[in-house]
């Protein structure tokens, strides 16, 4: 759901048997502890922030500046006078997000079967890349088999539908920037076959046989990877366009306990973490080689060839660089997430309560509270604080000096950005807030749930310029934005 962010997915603990359970991509990890954790082979491409990159005064002078002597021009030449080009100032582009939404259309699954059809939004590419299609890619659960369809991001209206036919289980994911989508399904004989379809037209584009269930498909320049597990083992497929093999490797069994499925996709530097239900491995994305792997802890790739190592024993976190192993951070805490683009390293790094320069490991500032529930997401240049024990404002700090910037009258939750756009997801609401003042520019509540769980399920995209809300009830609603 959001640029960048790291969440996890997850089946809710009252899926029924049989039923495709919910996978939440994106989202915050549980946090705890972890030890340092060596990457090999990590390109870093950062430029070192410090103070010394600020321009120095110049010192005034006592003397007389020279007069300025400028060459005669030959007497058989004409000085002709050179004007420099002068370019326009730009103006950021304002925010698809930031006028004020408008229900533009609600479906439900009544609208393709009887009472107790649901319709999900597929799930967003993991890798956290905006989607920027026309088109709203649905999955419903229908007495007759699944189907995926394409809606008018816009308007609802049903532009295309694929028809893959009965299946044990079925799965939908946006690849790219949401022009290609990956179907999969499992037939009764346990096989799985992976098929991806042009998000415009839904025309079918590869076919591929499986190994076993995806727990993730992604895609990037390079292709599509699928991510399984077999026995305990993690198992990777990477596929070119024309899903043809490109490599394929694995995990040792056992790897990962048999738990109910939850996990986040980071990646960085020409890595992929993986982390699932407990347990990570790092692959190198061109390869397939795994690099390192652990049974008990989350490993996140962040920008700049950092690496966060997130202990499912201990309660705490360590921020390790991902080249030399040096240990920049650790403790009790949520290791702080990042959203946006970074060129380099971010501002700070951080650990429950402490920021930290990840150049040097020192700390320049630290929030107020316990550091055991606190975690934070660097924004750009400001810093948004989070209180997993207590309901509290949306407050934004400066990412260098650790002084307040503003405080919003949104309530906290779980933070995303779009199209420069803060979103903040609570149990009832979906909150849109400028990220320079803190203003709350836009509210919409969740479309209405009939199960008491159902806002582990729940969801919003931000799908082109447009919002699409939907929750297990099977319903979607589709909200555009005006100036």
């Amino acid at each position: 759901m959001a640029d960048d962010s790291s969440t996890p997915a997850d089946r809710a603990p009252d899926d029924e048997p049989g039923r495709p359970a919910r996978r939440r991509v994106g989202r915050t990890v549980a946090v705890a502890a972890g030890a340092a954790v060596l990457l090999g082979a990590v390109v870093v491409g950062a430029q070192a922030l410090t103070s010394s990159d600020e321009p120095a005064e110049a010192a005034p002078s006592t003397s007389p500046a020279p007069e300025p002597t400028t060459p005669s021009p030959e007497p058989t030449e004409t000085a002709e006078p050179t004007v420099e080009p002068t370019e326009a100032p730009t103006t950021p582009a304002a925010s698809a997000l930031a006028g004020q939404p408008t229900t533009a259309w609600t479906v439900s699954g009544t609208s393709y079967g009887p009472a107790g059809t649901e319709v999900w939004l597929a799930d967003e590419q993991p890798l956290g890349v905006p989607n920027v299609s026309d088109v709203a890619v649905v999955r419903v659960y229908a007495e007759a088999g699944p189907l995926v369809l394409g809606l008018d991001r816009t308007t609802g209206d049903e532009l295309w539908r694929y028809e893959p036919g009965p299946g044990a289980e079925a799965w939908s994911t946006v690849l790219d920037d949401g022009s290609t989508v990956a179907h999969w399904q499992g037939a009764d004989d346990g096989t799985f076959t992976l098929t991806t379809l042009d998000t415009a037209s839904g025309e079918v584009l590869g076919t591929v046989g499986l190994s076993a269930e995806p727990a993730y498909a992604f895609s990037d320049e390079t292709g599509t990877v699928v991510a399984s597990v077999v026995d305990g083992a993690m198992l990777f497929q990477a596929f070119d366009d024309d899903l043809v093999e490109v490599w394929s490797s694995s995990t040792e069994p056992g790897l990962v306990p048999a738990t109910e499925a939850y996990g986040v996709v980071t990646a960085d530097s020409g890595q992929v973490a993986f982390f699932m239900s407990g347990a990570s491995a790092v692959v190198d994305r061109t390869t397939g080689e795994v690099l390192t792997t652990s049974g008990d802890s989350a490993l996140l790739l962040l920008p700049g060839g950092l690496l966060r190592d997130i202990s499912s024993v201990d309660g705490g976190a360590t921020i390790t660089d991902g080249v030399d192993g040096r240990v920049i951070t650790d403790g009790a805490g949520g290791a702080w997430n990042l959203l946006g683009e970074v060129d380099g390293l971010a501002p700070v790094v951080g650990v429950g309560s402490r920021a930290v320069d990840p150049t040097t490991g020192e700390s320049p500032w630290s929030l107020e509270g316990d550091p055991a529930g606190l975690t934070a997401t660097v924004v750009g240049d400001l810093v948004v604080p989070f209180d997993r024990t207590a309901q509290t404002p949306v407050v934004a700090v400066d990412a260098r000096t650790g002084e307040q910037r503003w405080v919003s009258k949104a309530l906290n939750g779980e933070l995303g950005l779009h199209d420069g756009t803060l979103v903040v997801e609570t149990e009832e609401t979906v909150v849109g807030v400028d990220p320079t003042d803190g203003a709350v520019l836009w509210t919409v509540d969740h479309t209405h749930a009939t199960s008491p769980t159902s806002f582990d399920r729940s969801s919003y995209q931000v799908i082109g310029g447009s919002l699409v809300t939907s929750t297990v009830a099977g319903d979607l609603t589709g909200y555009t934005f005006a100036p």
